[in-house]
């Protein structure tokens, strides 16, 4: 990726397919590369009204945040030097390539730029990495390096323990309906756990899933030849 930005002097165009409220979009373009462009799509149309309410304005039209399925994204083909996927909710099933993950796959390639490359990091189980990485092979897009950093993803989900907790707290204790006898006791409960899982926050199921290797955290590059 750095041989990529210094070739075009920083001016490359990303695509990320998943970006939640834009957080990371924002990161990079502000801190990371300042040169770039960037569009930042996700499905949830709440997430897209954050990402222009506070990130959006204060670029100067270098970030755009679209509302669409990035299974069938209205992007023009071959535009992107860079398509991020950061935790994206896909290649969920274990050890299958489902025609969902095609789709967004096929998409990825299909908006990369010849030579372009698609960064690639999430948590997901372990027996589904390689047919994915297979299939990508498969439809011309070349892994060039994965890396294994689920050691490194619990120790920051550990670290970050405390910073959770409280947030997960403050947002619960904003609701009053949490307050109501019984009922509002389970479902902030149940809202509760939802928000942990969600995270992969110590104690959770998914969090234990990392730990014992059931789901692995990999972080990997390919290109589009």
């Amino acid at each position: 990726m750095k041989k990529l930005v210094a070739e075009k002097q920083g001016k490359v165009h990303i695509v990320e397919m998943g970006c939640g409220t834009g957080g990371g979009a924002h990161l990079i373009c502000s801190q990371i590369l300042p040169q770039c462009t960037y569009e930042a799509v996700d499905m949830q149309s709440a997430a897209i009204a954050t990402c222009n309410r506070k990130f959006v304005g204060e670029l100067a039209g270098r970030l755009k945040a679209t509302c669409a399925n990035a299974t069938a994204l209205d992007i023009k083909d071959g535009s992107a030097d860079i398509v991020a996927v950061n935790e994206t909710h896909v290649t969920e099933v274990t050890g299958v390539v489902t025609e969902e993950d095609k789709k967004f796959f096929q998409t990825a390639k299909r908006i990369l730029k010849p030579g372009g490359l698609l960064v690639w990091g999430n948590a997901i189980p372990e027996p589904t990495w390689k047919p994915c990485f297979d299939y990508l092979d498969s439809i011309g897009v070349k892994q060039l390096e994965t890396r294994d950093v689920t050691a490194e993803a619990v120790a920051a989900r550990d670290q970050d323990q405390p910073r959770v907790e409280a947030f997960v707290n403050h947002c619960l204790n904003s609701f009053w309906g949490f307050r109501i006898p019984v009922l509002g006791r389970m479902r902030r409960h149940e809202a509760e756990r939802a928000m942990k899982n969600f995270y992969r926050n110590p104690g959770t199921r998914l969090y234990e899933n990392m730990k014992d290797g059931t789901d692995t955290y990999r972080v990997s590059c390919f290109q589009k030849t």
